[in-house]
């Protein structure tokens, strides 16, 4: 453990013990929050003997069967041993598993008679460790439960904080490219050293699951980080650097990927599907949008209005290629190219039919990278058409080289 886990655990010890807090802990994904229950077990048992029983309530093992009987054993357990020992700690992890089970209800019904309405709460301390958006799933404001447990974040790294080596410069250089999670230190530096292969095999997954389960405040930030009315959400102190108080932004720019391609279908409002093309062209710069029929003669008006409403969004350059079908004429597949290159920061050009006739897919890809989007067909990212079922998703590697294709591709307007 980092000195500054060792500090959370005493300090939670010591506040359970000895003053039989309530204490609720929201928790990302892949954080390591149980490893953290772990210690905490481990430190209350080293301290106070094996004699000294904890209760310990795993909402995984909640099922629809076993609901009821596993949660009155806990609860009589706490009471037992308030009788027998004097006073009694619950870690109760994975709180939210356990309230999506359909007697959700009465499970926090027995769980605030014991902790809070009754003879016995004031000698049992209690840590609920629980997913960020349980708060909003179970109305906090509302819960007479959860509105009685005081907030207690969980640790991140500070300057004290050293590898296994004695090197806590390594500790500040991981903090500055994975921010503040003692697990995310840990994964990016296996070795003790910062390993940028390591970092990004964990992080790919990691930052999916994380993503589904940002609190609505985080989301908000995290798409429009320029909004003078977001106040940032203290969730996302996790991922700032140690000594900033700024939010690394090539980590919230994969959660951005993430929550983008979690929003469902396309829009089919014009300033509102510009905002969504926006969005995934800021998070990763300069880039190639490929659509075979991007220059279809009926459809340019349509397109020129949305590049005009994508530029009120982002001013990033965007690299436009697409066909020359064989039955379009040639003059007018120029006008359009010259239309589409009159808007800032939009350069058009036209694929060979011998490379266009193989290219199937729409992709928004970044320059000088592999990573990028299948995105929907330009009319429905032009809301030519409102079918609504077109959505995007990521891809890290590209399965066309359109560097190549761009050398290739000739600007005919120009």
């Amino acid at each position: 453990m980092f000195e500054s886990e060792s500090h959370w655990v005493d300090r939670v010890f010591d506040i359970l013990y000895f003053a039989n807090a309530k204490l609720r802990m929201p928790s990302l994904p892949l954080t390591g929050t149980s490893t953290l229950l772990s210690k905490l077990t481990e430190a209350i048992r080293t301290d106070l003997g094996e004699e000294f029983e904890i209760v310990q309530f795993d909402g995984r093992m909640i099922t629809e069967k076993n609901q009821t009987e596993y949660v009155q054993d806990a609860v009589t357990r706490a009471e037992t041993l308030v009788d027998t020992q004097g006073s009694c700690i619950m870690l109760l992890d994975h709180y939210s598993h356990a309230m999506k089970r359909s007697r959700a209800p009465r499970m926090q019904t027995q769980l605030f008679n014991l902790l809070i309405n009754s003879h016995t709460s004031a000698k049992v301390g209690c840590l609920i460790s629980h997913r960020t958006t349980q708060l909003s799933n179970l109305n906090l404001q509302a819960s007479s439960f959860l509105s009685r447990f005081r907030y207690q974040p969980a640790p991140l790294v500070n300057e004290l904080d050293s590898f296994d080596n004695g090197h806590r410069g390594q500790v500040q250089l991981a903090s500055e490219r994975v921010g503040r999670v003692p697990l995310f230190v840990r994964a990016s530096s296996p070795d003790g050293t910062f390993d940028a292969q390591a970092w990004d095999y964990f992080w790919q997954d990691a930052s999916r699951e994380i993503a589904r389960d940002l609190p609505e405040d985080a989301i908000k930030f995290i798409l429009n980080p320029e909004s003078e009315n977001l106040e940032r959400t203290p969730i996302l102190n996790q991922f700032t650097a140690l000594g900033s108080e700024h939010p690394n932004q090539l980590l919230l720019d994969r959660l951005r990927v993430h929550l983008l391609g979690a929003l469902g279908a396309w829009p089919t409002a014009m300033d509102q599907s510009a905002s969504r093309f926006g969005r995934m062209l800021d998070s990763q710069g300069p880039s190639y949008w490929y659509d075979t029929y991007i220059y279809s003669p009926d459809i340019r008006d349509r397109v020129v209005e949305f590049l005009r409403e994508l530029r009120k969004w982002t001013d990033v350059d965007l690299r436009i290629m697409g066909a020359n079908l064989r039955d379009w004429s040639t003059e007018v597949t120029a006008e359009t190219l010259k239309c589409f290159g009159s808007i800032p920061n939009v350069e058009a050009r036209i694929v060979p039919w011998r490379e266009s006739s193989t290219l199937h897919d729409r992709h928004l890809v970044a320059v000088g990278s592999t990573e990028g989007y299948n995105i929907p067909e330009i009319r429905d990212v032009a809301v030519v058409k409102r079918r609504g079922s077109a959505t995007e998703s990521k891809f890290w590697r590209s399965p066309v080289d359109y560097s190549s294709l761009w050398r290739g591709a000739a600007a005919a307007y120009s």
